[in-house]
């Protein structure tokens, strides 16, 4: 998000971008570190630590792809 957007005119190929960076990019990620895991002698163990932005659960303006908040 640039944080000019607002719903409900948000264009598509933002919401797409967005959701392209905070879950395929996750679960791609979360992929190629497994695939290391499972080289190592001891079976894959290991922890993957995700981090996130405030904006997952805050809203701002601008923001309202990735707002959750009721306000």
């Amino acid at each position: 998000m640039s944080g000019v957007e607002q719903a409900p005119d948000i264009p598509t190929h933002v919401i797409q971008d967005v959701w392209a960076t905070n879950v395929q990019g996750v679960i791609n990620m979360t992929q190629a570190v497994m695939k290391i895991f499972k080289r190592r002698p001891d079976g894959g163990k290991g922890d993957v630590v995700m981090l996130g932005s405030i904006a997952g659960r805050e809203a701002y303006v601008g923001g309202s792809v990735r707002g959750l908040s009721d306000r």
